[in-house]
């Protein structure tokens, strides 16, 4: 492969555009790759992208999110085992790739607007939203439901150890929603003024159970003091209601349908 740092690539793609999430970043960097990759066997340019993927994963980015954005892109682009299969030769198929690649790329650029015609009716008048952290789909959802006149209020959690919730704050009060942020753990005090719970997920788990993540963090005061974040936490799909998506809305149990739909 030509020289190409597929890390850089990936981190400049945060600086140019902060509103883009790590598995879109991800899979522009996959694809960049793809463009300049110089292999002449299909056994070779599957090795480097590996290798690229591992490279990505080791960034200071959600690696749930990463790793799901890579896999879902070689999967997608690799599926067309038939037309790979019959190709002449290796030139053959990087075009192939490179064409499956372009069409993924502009069916994931579609995501959100596809999550945003999902939900349109999910926000209603008087409704107390709780939310974690800080979703790009998330805040979409909420933005457009204001511009609806939806009047709704949210409670946004503080969320240690990266305080990402003080950001998901002020984007709200940004766009005119009025918010309000809490302490992580004052969760369990507050959940019972709101009318529901909305979350973005890092990855969704083959049960229907998602992951949201937490960068990992461990802080010593210097007296024995250790305090320390998971890397990521889970929430069970029987603690969800339903699953908004670019397939549309999807009860937790659906998932793995879809799941075998992909890897057959």
């Amino acid at each position: 492969m030509k020289s190409f740092d597929i890390s850089a690539y990936f981190l400049q793609q945060f600086a140019n555009d902060d509103d883009m999430s790590p598995a879109i970043a991800a899979m522009k960097s996959l694809m960049e790759s793809l463009r300049l990759d110089d292999s002449t066997t299909l056994q070779e340019f599957i090795a480097k992208m590996k290798d690229a993927r591992e490279a990505l994963s080791k960034t200071d980015v959600s690696v749930v999110s990463v790793s799901s954005g890579c896999e879902l892109f070689m999967r997608f682009i690799t599926l067309a085992h038939l037309e790979l299969e019959q190709a002449a030769d290796f030139a053959s198929c990087r075009e192939i790739l490179l064409r499956r690649g372009e069409e993924f790329m502009k069916s994931m650029l579609e995501s959100r607007k596809k999550i945003l015609r999902s939900s349109n009716n999910l926000i209603k008048d008087g409704m107390v939203i709780l939310t974690h952290s800080r979703s790009r789909n998330v805040l979409a959802v909420m933005k457009e439901a204001a511009k609806q006149g939806k009047q709704f209020t949210v409670y946004v959690t503080e969320s240690r150890p990266d305080c990402s919730g003080n950001r998901m704050a002020e984007d709200l009060k940004s766009a005119g929603i009025p918010c309000t942020v809490i302490l992580d753990a004052a969760v369990g005090y507050m959940v019972e003024r709101v009318s529901a719970v909305m979350l973005g997920a890092e990855g969704v788990c083959e049960n229907g159970g998602i992951i949201n993540k937490h960068r990992a963090s461990v802080l010593n005061s210097g007296r024995d003091l250790v305090c320390e974040h998971p890397l990521v936490d889970y929430t069970p799909p029987d603690n969800l209601t339903l699953l908004y998506t670019d397939l549309g809305v999807l009860p937790t149990s659906a998932v793995t349908e879809h799941l075998i739909k992909l890897y057959t």
